[in-house]
């Protein structure tokens, strides 16, 4: 993705592909040495040029860039950033369908990389986002309130059997029918090692280990001040005031809606165009939420979602 361009700090539009093998490990490719953030790595793309639609220009720049035609495309996330030279608008696309030989035809180094170990790699400050939503799973899953320890157990294991790998337990008493003990908490972080399945804990109780992602609700978004220390940090989001704090604390991943329904009653439904343009505000992965579910995966995320929560 190579971008030089001298009318600095107008956005240059580029496309950038992550793109996975078989096994779900990802391409990236390292920038040559004296050009704009040299010897770092960076995702296969380039700068569409004049006339191009963002798709084309993926199709070419990856044909160019790395030797292999793509097929069916998914767009994943958008990122603007500003360098102290040059901003550019990044238009990135999750590619899992193509054929020929990956190489680096303009001399580049490539590497195949599992998502665990991305951010052991040095990338464009730009890309950090883009990494963070190459590491998150496109469904987000909320534990249902459960009548007891049982049905708590059974209902996580059902999920994990299921596929998910992001699973949310709120500890909201409010919401919550029961609430699972530590000793159950302490279950549920084994069993989601286990399955290297990550869970993301709404409200937890004092003294539970830190293995998880924490998530912060509407009233604890606006309470906090910095971001909380956790492994990642996530937060429920429903209009732009709400969002540009989440990226002034540099929040990990949000959760935005409610996109179609809401069954709370609390929150007005924002619809597509009105998701759309929040997410597109913020350089942060965005799950759609709200009465979405697997058949408006594709749609949630040509509209900038990572995915969806159900």
């Amino acid at each position: 993705m190579l971008i030089e361009d001298d009318q600095a700090m107008l956005p240059i539009e580029v496309v950038a592909a992550v793109i996975r093998d078989v096994d779900g490990k990802v391409l990236i490719a390292k920038r040559p040495t004296g050009k704009h953030q040299g010897g770092k790595w960076e995702f296969p793309g380039g700068k569409v040029e004049k006339g191009e639609s963002r798709r084309s220009a993926l199709v070419r720049e990856i044909k160019e860039e790395i030797g292999i035609d793509i097929g069916h495309s998914a767009r994943l996330i958008s990122v603007y950033h500003e360098y102290d030279d040059k901003a550019i608008y990044l238009d990135v696309y999750e590619v899992q369908q193509w054929t020929g030989e990956a190489e680096g035809r303009e001399g580049q180094p490539i590497q195949w990389v599992d998502t665990n170990d991305l951010h052991e790699f040095e990338f464009p400050e730009a890309n950090s986002a883009i990494v963070e939503a190459a590491c998150l799973p496109k469904h987000l899953k909320v534990m249902a309130n459960a009548k007891d320890a049982e049905e708590f157990k059974n209902q996580f294991t059902a999920n994990i059997k299921s596929g998910y790998g992001l699973i949310l337990q709120s500890f909201d008493s409010e919401s919550s029918s029961y609430i699972p003990s530590h000793e159950e908490i302490n279950w549920m972080l084994d069993s989601a090692a286990t399955h290297q399945v990550k869970v993301l804990l709404e409200s937890p109780p004092p003294l539970v280990r830190s293995d998880y992602y924490l998530h912060l609700n509407a009233e604890e978004l606006q309470s906090v001040q910095e971001k909380p220390s956790a492994i990642r940090v996530s937060a429920v989001c429903s209009n732009a005031e709400e969002l540009f704090k989440a990226q002034r604390l540099e929040l990990d991943f949000i959760m935005v809606g409610p996109v179609l329904t809401n069954a709370s009653g609390g929150n007005k439904v924002i619809g597509w165009p009105m998701f759309q343009s929040l997410s597109a505000r913020v350089n942060i992965p965005v799950y759609a939420m709200g009465g979405v579910g697997e058949k408006d995966m594709e749609l949630a995320r040509e509209y900038g979602a990572q995915g969806i929560v159900n």
